[in-house]
């Protein structure tokens, strides 16, 4: 049963790997990620499942929240996930 976390910086390798094999050259840079997880943006939020099959990067400001990305591991697609 996987696991969903807030990412951390020691996560960035897995994250930009993720965001490269579901996003393809659409992907967001390195730098971009890296800045979220460090906390340089600070309404923005990324999750990752514990396994590496995917991740979602959540805005929260106040009440609201938007989904800004969602991606899973070809892999993993269409396998359904018990957190």
């Amino acid at each position: 049963m996987a696991e969903i976390r807030e990412a951390r910086p020691d996560d960035l390798a897995a994250l930009v790997a993720l965001e490269d094999e579901c996003e393809g050259t659409d992907a967001w840079s390195s730098a971009l990620i890296a800045d979220g997880l460090a906390g340089n943006v600070p309404t923005v939020r990324y999750l990752i499942s514990d396994d590496l099959a995917g991740y979602a990067v959540i805005s929260c400001v106040d009440d609201i929240a938007e989904l800004q990305r969602i991606g899973v591991r070809h892999s993993h697609r269409r396998s359904g996930l018990d957190c």
